[in-house]
């Protein structure tokens, strides 16, 4: 996570930019690349005990985090031109729990649905279904990557989604619905440029029938799920709905 000298998450809300930057993995490194600007390369996991490791605020709820180091802190400060740092964490230093954050609606997570840098929790699933749908709507498509999520669904109907309630994946990787995903201006950055799209879409299109009691004006895509029993998921897995 990426914050000001404020220790205040950046998101790309404030800077657009954040969307260039990609990651990967080379051996136990993670390499961050964006536009004119050098590798970085990480640790994959920082050292927990000899690093800077204090308490977070993130969304009203405290977590341990670990900086990332004075070459992380000067990469990310050059390339966003302001002052700004990199911090680490992962389930030793602590997970927040879903089920404690306070809602507006009721909260239907349960107690065990972690995570930690995530808004929410640590599976967004969306589908090609529903995608398409909003396309077939627009004059310039958008990309899945618009809406980032991890768990992309094949094969259903558009927005077959909302009413999942548990979804096998495999033989044995199982899911559980949390919430409905609200979304933001966000959706309106395209990924590849950073820029904000003038028409302000897809966020203007979803506005205009996707908005549900009780989750106010934010229109909805896609629905953060939980996992029960953990596994290795590839592309072409198969997926059951086991509970709707």
């Amino acid at each position: 996570m990426i914050l000001d000298m404020k220790n205040e998450p950046i998101s790309m809300k404030e800077e657009p930019r954040l969307s260039c930057i990609g990651c990967t993995r080379n051996s136990n490194n993670l390499e961050m690349r964006a536009p004119d600007m050098p590798v970085l390369s990480l640790p994959m996991r920082p050292d927990l005990c000899g690093g800077k490791v204090f308490k977070l605020n993130l969304m009203k709820q405290l977590i341990n985090v670990v900086e990332c180091g004075d070459e992380a802190r000067k990469w990310v400060s050059d390339y966003l031109g302001r002052s700004a740092y990199m911090v680490f964490s992962c389930p030793d230093l602590g997970t927040r729990d879903a089920y404690l954050r306070q809602r507006k609606w009721d909260n239907e997570a349960k107690s065990g649905d972690v995570s930690i840098f995530a808004y929410l929790t640590s599976y967004l699933v969306t589908s090609t279904a529903s995608l398409k749908h909003i396309n077939s709507q627009l004059d310039t498509p958008v990309s899945m990557v618009n809406f980032r999520p991890n768990l992309v669904i094949d094969n259903t109907e558009p927005f077959d989604e909302d009413n999942w309630r548990e979804i096998l994946i495999g033989d044995q990787i199982l899911f559980h619905t949390v919430e409905p995903c609200r979304r933001c201006v966000i959706t309106t950055i395209e990924p590849e440029t950073a820029k904000k799209r003038a028409d302000v879409q897809p966020l203007k299109l979803l506005r205009s029938f996707r908005c549900r009691a009780p989750y106010g004006a934010s229109p909805l895509f896609g629905v953060y799920f939980s996992n029960d029993f953990p596994g290795y998921v590839k592309v072409g897995d198969p997926v059951y709905v086991l509970k709707a």
